[in-house]
């Protein structure tokens, strides 16, 4: 058999890794779906899933008197770390179902909950499949940073070698937890200042995580500067122009225009490098013939999702979109998490709906809002995952363990996942109708969707700032050609359009003590990596943990 780059490295499944994987999915997708919908985003449990991991295989190496291998460990916590990805697909999209029917005067009952459960496995497991070839193109060839991956693999081997890394790592983990622990009994969330220029305003929003300093370091200069400039872009330059203008709502069309401008860029990235130059890529999972099982699987799981789509009610021409849409949503996804440590799977979920419906419309066929949702929903997920799975085969390249392991390791823990979510979701809805309300501010991105899907909002702002991404990536595309490398990440800048200085600024000021600390070495360079690991890991152990007790509502 010809040797595939799914199969190069070490092996690291086994039995005990794949049950600890299903284990801590399960655990994570509960409590994900929890902290989804009260927190209106997800505390990202990579590092836990790695400590969590490692701790659990140095307990089966008491029993069973075997030592386990780093490679183990590594598919444990790729494997543990899907549930929380389902949940978010399900978590910012099943709960419009409610949102229209509470806030639109729509009669929209929720799906059967084995409806629920089949989309989030199916979406998960086309995930995982279409997550290989986008690997090939954003780890191979582009090899993206993928911060909280190689933050993770930098963990995993201070862990094992233990000594100086360990204790740089140790100790930048415990300050962060410390500062974590004392922002959330301060009940310091969010700092905000106005700056009031004649007639206008300029909003600066800081959210003190110091993992978003870490995540500038991780990713370097170029993407944590283009971040910023995007946040001066959208928040000191075009806000003020809609004030002058007359714009009562003047965050709003910034922000979709914003995100508009992330989605043209993946938009762009797919047109100008990933299909011209990954025809060959895409070619070895466009095969039934007798090749590794491995390669069949997105082709094989795309058919198998066309029909349970059809089983369940979309129209098959929706359904076939819904498919061919998850192909493309999903290598944008994995571009976008690659670059900037952010996936919008609801947004890129939204958009193939949205699409949809337009397009069906445009043929004289109806697709229901019921469709919409589920068809949302299905993309979510599997963009999720093909995007963020890119985290695992980052940390899989450097620890050197076989893609093709961390692949099957997720799929099973995905199907474990996917039900644990899917339950737990609708446990928490049925608990707390409320939280669905436009009047709280909860369960922000499942309104997003009921909104849009229901037509109200505008879209010119948005489809504006696509066309600009989409320009500005073949721009950059044009000039790669010829030789210029210019340093801008255009996903980078959309994402800063889009969110503010809430991350800009200390992701800036990572992304500036790299660049100092890089002037001293290589050595010094990877310290650094290793303390900005440990950054992410305390404040994402601590935050994780603080999240779940304040929904819970247990106070200190």
């Amino acid at each position: 058999m010809e040797q595939n780059p799914e199969f190069e490295g070490e092996r690291g499944i086994s039995l005990r890794s794949i049950l600890i994987a299903c284990l801590i999915s399960m655990l994570v997708g509960v409590s994900s779906a929890y902290v989804a919908i009260f927190l209106s985003a997800l505390p990202w449990p990579v590092i836990l899933s790695v400590v969590v991991s490692y701790v659990s295989l140095i307990a089966l190496d008491v029993v069973s008197n075997r030592r386990h291998s780093m490679h183990e460990a590594n598919v444990a916590q790729a494997g543990g770390s899907v549930g929380g990805l389902i949940a978010a697909g399900v978590a910012f999209t099943i709960p419009a179902y409610i949102v229209i029917s509470q806030n639109y005067n729509y009669n929209l009952p929720l799906p059967p909950m084995s409806t629920i459960i089949a989309i989030s496995i199916v979406g998960a497991l086309l995930g995982v499949a279409l997550s290989l070839p986008v690997r090939r193109i954003t780890i191979d060839r582009e090899d993206l940073p993928f911060p909280e991956g190689r933050a993770g693999a930098e963990v995993l081997i201070a862990i094992e070698k233990g000594g100086h890394e360990a204790k740089i790592l140790f100790i930048f983990g415990l300050l962060a937890a410390a500062f974590t622990i004392a922002r959330w009994m301060l009940k310091i969330n969010i700092l905000s200042w106005e700056i009031h220029v004649l007639s206008v305003v300029i909003i600066i929003q800081v959210l003190p995580l110091l993992m978003a300093a870490g995540a500038g370091y991780i990713m370097g200069p170029v993407p944590s500067f283009s971040w910023f400039a995007g946040a001066i872009a959208g928040w000191v330059i075009l806000m003020p122009i809609f004030q002058v203008i007359g714009y009562g709502d003047f965050m709003t069309p910034v922000r979709n225009f914003g995100m508009g401008i992330v989605l043209g860029a993946g938009i762009g990235f797919l047109c100008f490098k990933a299909f011209p130059r990954s025809g060959e890529v895409y070619k070895a999972f466009f095969t039934l013939k007798s090749v590794p099982l491995i390669l069949r699987l997105p082709l094989i799981l795309s058919i198998v999702s066309y029909f349970l789509l059809v089983i369940i009610g979309i129209n098959p021409l929706g359904a076939l979109l819904g498919v061919i849409g998850a192909w493309i949503m999903s290598t944008i996804a994995g571009k976008t998490t690659g670059e900037t440590n952010i996936d919008p799977l609801e947004q890129f979920g939204l958009l193939v709906g949205i699409f949809t419906m337009q397009f069906l419309g445009f043929l004289g066929v109806t697709m229901d809002l019921n469709q919409a949702i589920l068809l949302t929903a299905f993309v979510s997920i599997a963009s999720a995952l093909a995007g963020d799975i890119g985290h695992d085969f980052k940390s899989a390249k450097i620890i050197g363990t076989r893609p093709a392991d961390i692949a099957y390791g997720d799929m099973i823990a995905s199907i474990v996942g996917g039900i644990a979510a899917s339950l737990a979701l609708i446990v928490i809805l049925k608990a707390h109708p409320e939280v669905l309300s436009l009047q709280y501010p909860t369960a922000a991105q499942s309104k997003l969707v009921a909104s849009v899907l229901v037509g109200k909002v505008s879209p010119e702002f948005f489809i504006g700032g696509i066309l600009a991404g989409f320009l500005l990536e073949g721009l950059m595309s044009t000039f790669e050609k010829q030789g210029r490398k210019i340093p801008l990440s255009v996903i980078a800048f959309g994402v800063g359009i889009f969110l503010g200085f809430s991350l800009a600024i200390l992701a800036a000021i990572g992304g500036t003590i790299r660049l100092l600390l890089a002037q001293r070495g290589n050595k010094t360079e990877k310290e650094g990596i290793i303390a900005a690991s440990g950054i992410l890991g305390g404040e994402g152990i601590v935050g994780f943990i603080l999240a779940l007790l304040t929904v819970l509502g247990v106070h200190l």
